[in-house]
């Protein structure tokens, strides 16, 4: 597994690999416990309602808007903290197109702490549309390159701004 910063990724050689985004309104209150673990990389993108995230070392309290990065092989409980309650869960694999390693971002979730806009929402749907379809794989590799440089572009305003 190769641990690779975000920022780095325009300058990374990577392939992706079952790609799936997901539209969920659970009806569940908790998800997950210590002894489970995420099989795939992945964001969570709370579309409505509020929930707690919990990992190993740490916790965020997440509403509309918010984003979070969920490596592969990192322990997690969710708790629905205000309802009604639905996001888009987004799922892949990235491997290192040299290499065939396992790429993630970072051992733990990272949490980003502002609202992402509707237009990413637009484009988890556009994304959900393109899974679900067997011959649009290449659009989903795309939407999802997108949809990353969407979040880099967020950080970077971000950074901007504490400055």
């Amino acid at each position: 597994m190769k641990i690779i910063d975000f920022r780095e990724l325009k300058s990374t050689k990577f392939s992706l690999h079952d790609i799936s985004v997901i539209y969920q309104s659970p009806t569940w209150n908790t998800l997950g416990n210590d002894k489970h673990k995420r099989t795939l990389n992945g964001f969570l993108l709370i579309d409505n309602g509020e929930c707690k995230y919990e990992w190993d070392g740490g916790e965020a309290n997440l509403k509309k808007g918010s984003l979070i990065y969920l490596p592969t092989s990192c322990r997690r409980i969710v708790t629905v903290t205000k309802r009604p309650f639905s996001f888009y869960r987004i799922s892949f694999f990235m491997t290192d197109a040299d290499d065939g390693q396992l790429i993630i971002f970072s051992e733990n979730p990272w949490y980003t702490y502002h609202s992402m806009g509707e237009s990413s929402f637009d484009l988890c749907k556009s994304m959900q549309e393109s899974t679900m379809s067997e011959n649009n794989m290449f659009l989903s590799m795309s939407l999802l390159c997108n949809f990353f440089q969407k979040i880099e572009k967020t950080q970077k305003r971000d950074c901007n701004k504490r400055i």
